[in-house]
């Protein structure tokens, strides 16, 4: 039911790909014992962007995969379930490294940011921390505390607001829906709709010629998205209207 209501709502929204230096970014969130049966849910959001200075937030882009699912063993902590999190989702990044790699996109020397909002999870990986009584966890805790130590990921601790994947963890009110859905979708029509006044100016001064004008963008436009599922460009060369 919620699915139908977005449609109606937004019946043009789509995912936008900006030009970047192709650089892998994964952010990663576990919502803990928020499932039946004390099982915990984790979540990462994959995305491509530009290299960008330590302590600088890269531009957003579309993303590449977007994971949402339960974390099979019970965890003990929430500093657990984010582990378990970050172990998940590093091991989905490693084939992604490798295909750019191959494909002549080089990857930080510093290894592949990997952000996280929950601090002991980040202590104990990057051995600011000692653990204890993590016996539990210990296999997953070791693969990615040596994946770190030998620079495929960069560790990166962030707070949830900033934090791409805290968004597909939790269940939230409609109101919250609508506010963050700009960070991840956008509509078509809404381009347009920002660049009508610079537009109108050039069209005569006739209420029927400007607006036969903007349907006759705005189906090009729905037109130019269509094309984009198909074809292998991106989406900013998609609309050379509105540039």
């Amino acid at each position: 039911m919620q699915l139908l209501d977005y449609v109606a709502t937004y019946p043009d929204a789509v995912i936008r790909f900006k030009r970047s230096d192709m650089i892998l970014y994964i952010h990663s969130d576990a919502a803990y014992l928020v499932l039946p049966k004390a099982r915990s849910r984790i979540a990462g959001y994959y995305f491509l962007s530009n290299n960008v200075r330590d302590g600088e937030d890269p531009p957003l882009n579309g993303a590449v995969l977007v994971e949402c699912k339960k974390l099979d063993p019970v965890a003990s902590s929430s500093a657990e379930s984010e582990t378990g999190g970050l172990y998940n989702n590093a091991q989905n990044g490693v084939p992604m490294q490798n295909d750019l790699e191959f494909l002549d996109h080089p990857q930080p020397d510093d290894g592949t940011p990997l952000v996280t909002d929950n601090a002991s999870s980040h202590g104990l990986l990057t051995k600011l921390m000692k653990p204890k009584r993590a016996k539990a966890w210990d296999m997953r805790y070791h693969w990615l505390e040596d994946r770190i130590q030998q620079k495929q990921f960069k560790l990166i601790w962030r707070k949830g607001i900033e934090n791409l994947a805290d968004y597909f963890t939790k269940h939230h009110h409609p109101a919250v829906h609508q506010k963050m859905r700009y960070k991840y979708l956008q509509r078509i029509n809404a381009m347009i709709d920002q660049q009508w006044p610079s537009i109108r100016k050039q069209l005569p001064h006739t209420r029927l010629a400007r607006v036969c004008y903007k349907r006759q963008l705005q189906l090009a436009s729905n037109l130019a998205a269509y094309m984009a599922s198909y074809l292998p460009i991106t989406q900013d060369s998609a609309f050379p209207l509105l540039s």
